[in-house]
């Protein structure tokens, strides 16, 4: 396998993940979504991987209101900010 057929492979799971991702979320959701694809590319990935494997596991039944995204947003946010870093 070379190393564009791996890339390819990426692109196609990515896209898998996405559509899964995007299918629970309620039009205001999605129109957010697309503005932080834009803006941060990478937080929407994480965002989107995380709604897709809660999808898969069972978690998520109905659809993601935008108040619900944003928060699970915050959530994210505040776990990557726990990190502390201590002088010996």
């Amino acid at each position: 396998m070379s190393y564009e057929e791996g890339n390819e492979e990426q692109i196609k799971e990515l896209e898998r993940l996405e559509q899964t991702g995007k299918s629970c979320l309620s039009k205001d959701a999605l129109l957010r979504y697309g503005t932080l694809k834009s803006a941060y590319p990478e937080k929407a990935m994480n965002v989107i991987t995380y709604l897709a494997k809660m999808i898969q596991v069972g978690k998520i039944d109905k659809k993601i209101s935008d108040t619900e995204l944003k928060e699970i947003l915050k959530s994210m946010e505040n776990q990557k900010k726990e990190i502390n870093i201590r002088k010996i």
